[in-house]
């Protein structure tokens, strides 16, 4: 279970300042009322106000009981409504848009739900120009670049497995005093066939692109005329509409879980609905079908349907 985000107990002790502790629940009505008050008391009954003063810090426990249980309920309704999402974008990839996915290939191994692959590799580059320099490499890797958070100095992509099956790379970046470092993981999703050897070959080949990428970025330093490549979010592997429903769930079930800021779900929502490209054989009006109901479900919105409309038919 998830851990309560207010204690009771601070909130009982807050309240030597009264109102304090209802403050720290949330209640700030509640609060602002309870100062008023018992100061009032203290000037006029004494008495009285140490009772009411008790009185105030046990109400401020059960206020923070009481808003632990609400985001309790939040939380968990919100889980529920991810998972009917994801039911709901599952039925509409099985759906289809009007050609099969691409048969699987044969599988090196048992199928189960394989470990992550890591690996590490330090660069004598500051922490920014290596973000650049692993987006710049995982795009020409060929895989899907999902996302590039500047900020918290990581990179998402995914490769294509075959089989409607697809592989999330995500690269952390830390700053060292020698430059930074790197940490690198590919995750397979359940279900998919066990194969360590070319995990690891994806990890090698992005980490080989990137000091490629960074070692020409470094040249280009050094001449300023030439010119300079910029990293394009949904760049590298095709989109395709089956891969376009399956990033846009785990999308959503991040941003409802309260992993991924609304303003991040926002920004890969956009970008997965400028990459889409459909396959051979699918028709656009059977693909915006299967859309059509994610946007009664405030998925999608009708400027990503108007969107699709434009880049698609």
């Amino acid at each position: 279970m998830d851990a309560d985000r207010r204690s009771p107990a601070a909130a009982f002790f807050l309240s030597v300042i009264p109102g304090v502790g209802h403050l720290y629940a949330g209640s700030v009505g509640a609060g602002l009322l309870w100062l008023l008050g018992t100061f009032l008391l203290y000037t006029r009954i004494p008495g009285l106000a140490l009772v009411v003063h008790f009185v105030c810090a046990a109400s401020a426990a059960r206020a923070a009981a009481e808003a632990n249980r609400r985001e309790r309920e939040e939380m968990h309704g919100r889980r529920e409504n991810a998972s009917d999402v994801a039911r709901l974008i599952d039925d509409a990839a099985r759906r289809g848009g009007g050609s099969p996915a691409p048969a699987a290939p044969a599988a090196p191994g048992p199928v189960g739900d394989p470990a992550p692959r890591l690996m590490r590799a330090a660069f004598p580059v500051p922490a920014a120009a290596l973000v650049e320099g692993l987006a710049k490499g995982m795009q020409a890797a060929g895989l899907l670049v999902l996302g590039v958070d500047r900020g918290r100095l990581r990179v998402r992509g995914s490769a294509d497995l075959g089989g409607g099956l697809y592989t999330t790379a995500v690269a952390q970046v830390e700053a060292t005093p020698a430059g930074s470092r790197v940490r690198l993981m590919v995750d397979r999703p359940e279900g998919s066939p066990l194969d360590p050897a070319r995990d690891d070959a994806i990890l090698r080949e992005i980490l080989e692109r990137t000091e490629r990428a960074i070692a020409a970025g470094a040249a280009r330093e050094v001449d300023p005329s030439a010119p300079r490549a910029m990293v394009v979010v949904g760049g590298g592997e095709e989109l395709t509409e089956d891969h376009f429903l399956e990033q846009l769930r785990e999308a959503w079930e991040s941003r409802e879980q309260g992993w991924l800021p609304e303003g991040e779900w926002e920004e890969r929502k956009r970008s997965l609905v400028a990459g889409v490209r459909l396959r051979p054989g699918t028709r656009f009006e059977d693909f915006m079908a299967i859309c059509r109901p994610l946007a009664d479900a405030a998925i999608l919105d009708e400027g990503d349907l108007r969107a699709l409309q434009s880049r698609l038919r």
